[in-house]
């Protein structure tokens, strides 16, 4: 992934498009870890979305980058995937 700002001309880079305007968007959720690669991208979505006046939920599960694919084996992926549905349906059903 490029950081900084691109070259005029030259495509958005993942960088540039977490601060793209946020408003508007549905309710958001995200389960993210201490020990995540992304961790820093998440805080930068968290802030862009709570300034654009969005609602987002970020819950820290102190695990590793896609722990997720371990629901069913890990119970840290299963507790976060249960709050994932609940919030989900809570949401969807208005």
């Amino acid at each position: 992934m490029r950081t900084g700002r691109p070259e005029a001309g030259s495509p958005p880079s993942a960088t540039t498009r977490r601060f793209c305007a946020s408003a508007g968007l549905p309710p958001i959720h995200v389960v993210v870890g201490t020990d995540e690669i992304l961790l820093g991208d998440t805080n930068a979505l968290v802030t862009a979305v709570e300034t654009a006046g969005g609602k987002i939920t970020c819950r820290d599960a102190g695990m590793w980058h896609d722990h997720l694919v371990f629901a069913g084996m890990l119970g840290k992926a299963d507790e976060a995937m249960v709050e994932m549905g609940t919030a989900i349906r809570t949401d969807c059903a208005g």
